[in-house]
């Protein structure tokens, strides 16, 4: 369909990369104000018409999941700036889930196929291994999660929610990403002209590289 309609593939996956980004910022700013009324009665609020409005309807799997399983919102969509260790980002959210503690949480809407494994990328895994060593300092041990809601945009939509955890610590990639980065940009970021990393993906072995910075340069 957007093959014809555009008659250009690359105008096609523009277009859709377009759409699922202006609604995964439409559902974060839904569950922003959810959160904000969970916080008073544990139940939170929906528009009467939710099931008509594409974002509460998407975000809905999740809803029901807070509720049925978190006690308290400890920060949402908070942004901060670590000059420490050398980075900036938003968090989603941290939860503290009834029997599994304080989660660090990051909230993904993706489309699923069935026929698949779902998985998200590296850099999920490593984004919220850096947030957790920040928040860490202010609420101590965290445990990471994604949780993903089917995208109303193809593959499958049934609602429901899914969740991926992330026990490995994937911040040495981080680290290695975000030294290359400053180098590449002329901060001088290691005292080394190399960055060495090496993390083991969950399950599936080991994996990592070695950079040359000068050379990259």
């Amino acid at each position: 369909k957007h093959y014809k309609e555009f008659k250009d593939f690359k105008a096609a996956c523009e277009y859709e990369d377009t759409k699922s980004a202006d609604l995964g910022h439409s559902v974060h700013s839904a569950l922003k104000e959810f959160f904000i009324t969970f916080q008073k009665d544990k139940i939170g609020e929906v528009p009467k018409n939710w099931k008509g409005l594409l974002q509460w309807r998407t975000l809905w799997p999740f809803i029901c999941f807070i509720r049925e399983n978190v006690e308290e919102i400890l920060l949402s969509e908070e942004s901060f700036v670590n000059q420490e260790l050398g980075f900036a980002g938003t968090a989603d959210f941290i939860i503290k889930h009834k029997t599994e503690g304080n989660i660090l949480g990051d909230l993904k809407v993706l489309k699923i196929n069935p026929r698949f494994e779902l998985t998200t990328g590296i850099e999920y895994r490593c984004q919220l291994s850096a947030y957790a060593k920040h928040f860490e300092q202010r609420f101590g041990p965290l445990k990471k999660r994604n949780y993903i809601v089917p995208s109303p945009y193809g593959g499958d939509t049934e609602l429901k929610v899914l969740v991926q955890p992330y026990e490995k610590d994937y911040w040495p990639a981080f680290a290695a990403c975000r030294d290359l980065w400053l180098a590449n940009y002329g901060w001088g970021a290691t005292d080394s002209s190399k960055v060495i990393w090496k993390v083991e993906k969950e399950g599936k072995g080991e994996f990592g590289g070695e950079f040359d910075i000068k050379k990259h340069q």
